[in-house]
């Protein structure tokens, strides 16, 4: 529980919201993590994916992070403003644009997918690999909306808060970043992890399933410690936003 206390001030709000239900929150870190753990896309791409959403969504909370470990897998700034126009980004890949296509039309118009946005995604992607698109992406889209409704904007920049224009992860740099675990240190020289099977989108494995557990759990015992003190303290935790 001493845990719930290390996670930078962004994850602790989300999490002192998440502790008002505190069962629903913990299967949600379950889902999440499970979706982590037992990826086979390239981590890079998965988070061009969740910035490229946000960015639809307009969850300024979403948009303020980058996870260090896409960070460790190639992910740049450079990276993150080629979201901007991913179609004419040079520094993308073929893979990359026919995913990131997907998760535009999911998040956008997901009527207009149809069987030609499945033939482009099979030249890059096995029918696994489409399935796991599908269900990141609609994670980002549904929790991402979720996270923009609540209004989590408080320990964001003030550039972030202003809600008078639009806003992108192009336009603002990184503010938070999760640290995961590494289980095997790096050296130089050693050699890059293979792409998966299927031609995943040209980026080297996420972390191993245990240095992503361990990330979600300490996630967990972030929201339990919440749900702990709600038992001791009369104190109300943050509640939703009211716009009245």
């Amino acid at each position: 529980m001493s845990q719930a206390d290390t996670g930078s001030p962004l994850e602790q709000c989300m999490g002192s919201t998440l502790a008002n239900a505190p069962a629903l929150a913990k299967a949600l870190m379950v889902f999440a993590g499970s979706l982590h753990q037992h990826s086979t896309l390239p981590r890079r791409l998965i988070e061009l994916l969740r910035l490229r959403i946000a960015f639809h969504n307009q969850c300024r909370s979403c948009m303020a992070i980058r996870y260090q470990s896409a960070v460790d897998a190639g992910l740049t700034e450079g990276l993150v403003c080629s979201l901007e126009k991913p179609q004419d980004a040079p520094d993308l890949s073929a893979a990359e644009k026919a995913a990131i296509e997907y998760a535009d039309l999911s998040a956008t118009n997901h009527f207009a997918i149809d069987e030609h946005t499945f033939a482009a995604l099979r030249r890059h992607y096995s029918e696994a690999e489409i399935v796991e698109l599908g269900l990141f992406i609609a994670y980002f889209i549904g929790f991402g909306r979720l996270a923009a409704a609540w209004d989590m904007v408080e320990e964001l920049p003030r550039d972030l808060q202003d809600k008078s224009r639009r806003a992108a992860p192009w336009t603002h740099g990184s503010v938070r970043q999760r640290c995961r675990r590494r289980a095997t240190p790096s050296h130089p020289g050693a050699p890059p992890p293979r792409a998966p099977p299927g031609g995943g989108g040209g980026g080297p494995h996420p972390p191993p399933p245990a240095a992503v557990a361990q990330n979600f759990t300490r996630t967990e015992a972030m929201i339990m410690a919440g749900y702990a003190q709600i038992e001791r303290s009369p104190r109300p935790w943050p509640s939703l936003p009211d716009r009245r």
